[in-house]
C-alpha cells in the first residue's frame, strides 16, 4: 500500500460516517414531525368525542351539540352561539372558544366562526349560512379557500 492509501481509507470512512449520521438525523426529524401530527390527531379526536360545546350561560352550563351550531359571533366580551332555532349568549372570548372547537369550524372574521357543514354558499368576501350572509375578513380569506374547493 502506498502512503496515500491510509488517507483514502480514512476519507472513505469519514464520508461513510457523515452520510450515516446525516441519514440518522433526517430520520429522527421525520419521526418527530410524525409524532407531532399524531398528537394533533389525538387532540382532534378528543374534541370530536366531546361532541358538544359546553359554555356557561345565565350561571348554568349549557351543552350544545356541534352539529346544531350554525356560527359563533363575538360581541365584545361575550359570544353568541347561533343554532338552528335559537341562540346562546355566554361571557367568553371567541379565541378561547375557537381552541375548543373541532376542525369542522373555521374562523372567517375576527368576530365570526362558522360551521363548515352548514355553509350553503361561499364567495371570496362572504359566506351564507341558513339564509344569513356573513362577511369574510381579509386576514381570514385563506381559511375560506379550502372550503371553496
Amino acid at each position: 500500500m502506498g502512503p496515500n492509501a491510509y488517507a483514502i481509507v480514512m476519507l472513505g470512512l469519514v464520508m461513510y460516517l457523515l452520510v450515516f449520521i446525516g441519514s440518522f438525523l433526517l430520520l429522527a426529524r421525520q419521526v418527530k414531525e410524525k409524532q407531532l401530527q399524531i398528537n394533533d390527531l389525538i387532540i382532534e379526536k378528543k374534541k370530536m368525542e366531546v361532541s358538544c360545546l359546553e359554555v356557561m350561560s345565565n350561571r348554568k352550563t349549557v351543552r350544545t351539540p356541534f352539529d346544531e351550531i350554525l356560527y359563533i359571533e363575538s360581541l365584545k366580551d361575550n359570544i353568541k352561539i347561533h343554532k338552528n332555532d335559537d341562540f346562546i349568549i355566554s361571557k367568553e372570548k371567541i379565541s378561547n372558544i375557537e381552541k375548543r372547537l373541532p376542525d369542522i369550524f373555521v374562523r372567517i372574521h375576527r368576530s365570526f366562526i362558522a360551521n363548515k357543514n352548514k355553509i350553503s354558499s361561499v364567495t371570496s368576501s362572504e359566506i351564507e349560512i341558513g339564509g344569513i350572509i356573513l362577511n369574510v375578513g381579509r386576514n381570514y380569506r385563506e381559511n375560506i379557500k379550502e372550503i371553496r374547493k
